[in-house]
């Protein structure tokens, strides 16, 4: 086996790191194209299926028709009283739903439908119902409870305060029956649970008016024992007096708490004088005291007289006179001890002043003391006076309203023995009692119609979407562009569809230049030009999902209208298996691609002018050198990279990528590609595995061209087709 070298890299874009598997693909419906394009198919549909609701209506009608009979019972929010106020009977709404739906359940439980089976008028009053489970000449009752289980119902009706009670059977006659003797076995049961709900309630309420005379008679005991323990009389006028002994203490001890106050900080004051380094400072009132003393006095006037005799003698002699210095020394010691008895005084009467001081703060801290427990033992006393009397206020209290509420239980008392002599007294009633109805319950023309047509669209509906799911073949760019990563590069219509009627598809754009084809690849050609100008690739490999895709046909009409732009174009025939481009453009067979890439022939010599100097064709080569291994190696590399040097745009057909590995061969040495599917022949599945392989080559996958398209039932190409011609060719 030749093995094939790995190839060479060209210059242009590095390569991409693999993409990841591509999700599966979920197809999704245009329910406007849908219906535009199966609109008769449902009109056939809806004509048919009112037939069918049609037929199946009178056939209905003949062999098993359904009548119902009903009875309809009002609810009550109370027991009904006229002697009450209507506020009085109105009680919760949830509670009273609840009260309807236990009704309800209570009309169809078994016990009621078993007695109504059992009930001996059955078999009279419905005997075509009841024949059906007569055993010999026994009916049968247990049997008959279990159908009449899925023959009643009882329902609310929605926004109102009745219960609609229900039977349907096929003969009118005996569903009325039933229906009646259902509502009396209904009756029967509730009037039973009245009565012994009544006769509850009358217990009920005697022994709670018992429970209440023991509650008053303990309450009062209470109390009686309350005022022994406590020693009270007259619990109010103790309190009164000891508030206002209280109110007296408190003033008093305000007093005192003032004058201690006062004489604290004389006191305090004294100390601080006795404490004065430099001496106490007697304040000028206690000196005009002392000085105003006796004592004082007396020396002060002896001071005075002897100062009157010296300025006597001074009128005679001078201040050197023996009488005159005499007399000095007199004065000298009488001041002296005027200044020491006055500090003498002084002294003894601050001390005096600060003894009385503390002598006064002693008493007024034990007048404090005093009126302080006074004032604790009062205020106890008033604790335990107004507790007992909250105590006491307390057992009235409950003695008062457990007499109201003995008061009220006797009142109920006397309201149940009037009631149960009342009609009324059961809170449900019947409202419309059953009639024998007129015409049938089901089946019914005006239901049986829609039902017919809306059960015949749905399953032909139904059958289309899933018709619709199920189809994965491509047969647009809108398929594509469901699939993930896929990028659409444009359509190209089947031949057929185009008015101009081009004879080759693989030479449209040269025959038919203003034709739909034409412009579909002038299209697709602009849109290429504009990705592959951006990243600067020259080499586009052509890639056909499967045989008769068209690969050839999209190469050969895009190189054309790449020339007709201007561009220097080279089309290379890499199918070796099964060559096409010579033909299309009329050149020889070889040399061409196989003799270049042996050696056999220079690039230059092989490649062949077209008709146009700008359109090249490099022909596959001689049958000889036509091997497809020759596309994987080094020599194919080489041919790309000169193609590249010397042409604008180089053009690749290969073989399909299905029955081919070729493809994937030169996609792995040119700078893009493009995968051409053709329309109704690939599945998404297919062509979405074909989009991840290329993505995961080096050349850039640039995306899908879906070829030979036709407008479909529903569909928009059509329209498209027809509006592109005639803005052509006007």
């Amino acid at each position: 086996m030749t093995s094939i070298p790995a190839p060479a890299r060209l210059p242009g874009p590095p390569a991409r790191s693999a993409a990841p598997a591509a999700p599966a693909v979920v197809a999704t419906i245009d329910p406007v194209k849908m219906f535009r394009k199966y609109k008769w198919v449902l009109a056939i549909t809806a004509v048919l299926g009112i037939v069918l609701g049609g037929g199946l209506h009178f056939a209905w009608m003949n062999i098993y028709p359904m009548y119902s009979a009903r009875t309809i019972f009002q609810v009550f929010a109370v027991q009904a009283d006229p002697t009450a106020a209507p506020e009085s009977q109105m009680i919760d709404d949830v509670a009273f739903e609840r009260f309807m739906q236990t009704q309800r359940s209570i009309m169809t439980s078994e016990l009621v439908l078993q007695k109504l089976a059992e009930d001996r008028r059955l078999p009279t009053e419905a005997p075509a119902w009841s024949s059906g489970f007569v055993e010999g000449n026994a009916f049968n009752s247990a049997e008959a409870a279990e159908e009449l289980k899925n023959m009643v119902s009882a329902r609310l009706i929605p926004q109102t305060r009745f219960i609609a009670m229900e039977v349907g059977w096929k003969n009118r006659q005996d569903v009325t029956a039933i229906v009646k003797l259902w509502r009396e076995t209904y009756q029967t049961e509730l009037q039973r649970q009245v009565r012994e709900s009544s006769a509850s309630q009358r217990e009920a309420v005697l022994g709670a008016i018992d429970t209440l005379n023991t509650q008053v008679n303990d309450a009062q005991a209470r109390r009686r024992k309350l005022l022994v323990d406590n020693n009270v009389d007259v619990i109010t006028k103790q309190s009164t007096d000891s508030q206002q002994q209280l109110s007296v203490v408190n003033s008093q001890l305000v007093n005192v708490l003032l004058d201690l106050e006062a004489l604290r900080t004389r006191f305090k004051n004294f100390e601080n004088e006795l404490a004065n380094p430099g001496g106490i400072n007697y304040g000028e009132a206690l000196r005009d005291d002392v000085m105003s003393m006796p004592e004082i006095q007396s020396i002060k006037q002896t001071i005075t007289s002897l100062e009157s005799q010296r300025q006597a003698l001074l009128l005679k002699y001078t201040m050197e006179h023996r009488l005159i210095r005499e007399l000095n020394t007199q004065l000298t010691g009488y001041n002296a001890s005027l200044e020491t008895k006055v500090a003498e005084l002084l002294d003894q009467r601050f001390r005096a002043m600060v003894d009385s001081t503390r002598m006064g703060v002693s008493q007024l801290e034990a007048q404090q003391a005093e009126l302080t427990n006074k004032q604790n033992n009062l205020t106890e006393r008033l604790r335990e006076l107004t507790k007992t009397q909250a105590e006491l206020d307390d057992i009235d209290r409950a003695v008062q309203l457990t007499i109201e509420s003995k008061s009220k239980m006797e009142l109920r008392l006397q309201e149940l023995n009037a009631l149960q002599s009342l009609d009324s007294f059961m809170r449900v009633q019947v409202f419309q009692q059953e009639r024998v109805p007129n015409e049938v319950s089901f089946p019914k023309l005006k239901f049986m119609l829609p039902a017919g047509l809306f059960l015949s669209l749905m399953l032909v509906s139904g059958f289309l979407v899933g018709k619709e799911l199920l189809d994965t073949r491509i047969k647009g760019p809108s398929d594509v562009a469901m699939i993930p990563r896929a990028r659409v590069l444009g359509l190209v219509p089947a031949a057929s569809e185009d008015p101009s009627a081009p004879g080759a598809v693989e030479t449209a754009f040269r025959d038919r230049p203003k034709g739909v084809i034409a412009e579909s690849f002038r299209q697709v050609r602009s849109t290429l030009s504009k990705r592959m100008d951006l990243a600067a690739h020259k080499t586009l490999v052509v890639i056909a999902a499967t045989p008769g895709s068209g690969a050839t046909s999209v190469v050969a009409n895009l190189a054309l209208v790449g020339a007709a732009a201007g561009q220097r174009v080279l089309v290379i025939d890499a199918n070796m298996r099964r060559p096409a481009l010579h033909r299309i453009f009329g050149v020889n067979e070889g040399p061409g691609l196989g003799d270049v890439i042996t050696g056999s022939a220079k690039i230059e010599g092989a490649v062949q002018r077209a008709g146009d100097d700008r359109l090249h064709v490099l022909a596959a080569g001689s049958r000889d050198f036509r091997a497809g291994e020759l596309l994987a190696t080094d020599g194919m590399t080489k041919l790309i990279r000169q193609a590249r040097e010397m042409y604008d745009v180089v053009l690749i057909d290969v073989a399909p990528a299905l029955v081919s590995g070729d493809s994937m061969a030169i996609a792995n040495r040119c700078d893009s590609s493009m995968l051409v599917v053709k329309a109704m022949s690939e599945t998404r599945g297919m062509v979405a595995r074909l989009i991840n392989d290329l993505n995961d080559a080096r050349a850039e996958m640039l995306g899908v061209l879906v070829n030979g398209v036709r407008s479909s039932a529903g569909g928009y190409l059509r329209s498209n087709i027809k509006a592109t011609h005639d803005y052509l060719n006007t």
